[in-house]
């Protein structure tokens, strides 16, 4: 199940006699085409998809004509309204790069945190406190930040979330694994790559939102049905929709709108306050328990919104 407008892909293919294509349909509809060359080839799929199921059919071609098909199902579901001010915080610690790539070049970290502020899936926190961030990624290993290091930071920093990337750049190619760390426990909550055959260039910024998608992909933003429970709440999402543990959930109030007494119009609509809290510990495949971590507790059927 995939929350949005698009689903991302990353691609890899290879075929001794060479490679002519890599084409996505459904239904015989041709959704992308990526023309290829040589014998190795690479890179990102976006596909707009309207809600609903789907079935995409990919077909590598090779120059000899020869064709390999696989097939995928999943379901689209729109994302919902989202206050931004009900967003995860994260840190994004500056990019590492492993010893075998390529420097980085002066604009890689910017674009990133670029990416992923237009992308608005995180509240990023503040980085005024650089010292901290030197420091401490003085200590770990070149190219890699592990999550317990990641973790340290984000809570130092009072962060929920910490967001740590790797990039290689070769002669012609650029490649980014990011990874997403829940600050408070250390684990890595989800991971995602990109990959594009570009060598810099205005390129790098279609290469770092590409990134950016794939990490909202992995990491959704979710609303269903809460129930309450005796001991936990139960959520009518789980792990097939994108549920992590750890995630936290609000149930919403909007405020009193201030309404002209003479005209009836809204001057100012209600602010939206958080009325519960939950956070989600026990996931099984299409439902989640969760235990309340603020506000007042769940007494009736309720949609909640994920942070």
């Amino acid at each position: 199940m995939i929350t949005g407008r698009a689903v991302y892909y990353r691609y890899q293919a290879a075929a001794d006699s060479g490679l002519a294509a890599v084409t996505v349909s459904e239904q015989g509809s041709e959704l992308a085409r990526v023309e290829l060359s040589g014998v190795r080839g690479g890179g990102m799929l976006a596909l707009p998809l309207a809600p609903g199921e789907h079935r995409l059919s990919f077909a590598l071609t090779g120059s000899d004509g020869r064709t390999s098909t696989s097939e995928r199902a999943l379901v689209m579901v729109p994302e919902p309204v989202h206050d931004r001010r009900l967003r995860a915080t994260a840190l994004l610690v500056p990019l590492q790069a492993p010893v075998d790539s390529a420097a980085m070049t002066p604009d890689d970290d910017p674009r990133f945190a670029d990416a992923v502020t237009r992308d608005g899936r995180f509240r990023l926190v503040d980085q005024r406190a650089e010292s901290v961030i030197t420091e401490t990624l003085g200590l770990v290993e070149a190219g890699y930040v592990d999550p317990a290091t990641a973790a340290k930071l984000g809570r130092k920093l009072q962060s929920r979330y910490v967001v740590t990337g790797t990039l290689r750049r070769g002669r012609g190619d650029v490649e980014c694994f990011v990874r997403l760390i829940h600050a408070e426990s250390g684990r890595e909550i989800a991971a995602a790559d990109a990959y594009a055959p570009i060598a810099g260039g205005s390129r790098d910024a279609e290469f770092f939102a590409f990134v950016a998608a794939r990490l909202r992909q992995i990491f959704p933003v979710l609303q269903g049905p809460l129930h309450p429970g005796s001991d936990v709440a139960r959520l009518d999402l789980g792990e097939r929709h994108g549920v992590v543990e750890g995630m936290r959930f609000h149930v919403v109030r909007r405020g009193e709108d201030l309404i002209d007494a003479k005209s009836g119009e809204v001057l100012l609509p209600g602010e939206p306050r958080i009325e519960s809290t939950v956070e989600a510990r026990r996931l099984e495949a299409q439902h989640s328990g969760c235990a309340l971590v603020g506000g007042a507790p769940v007494h009736a059927d309720e949609q909640a919104v994920s942070e």
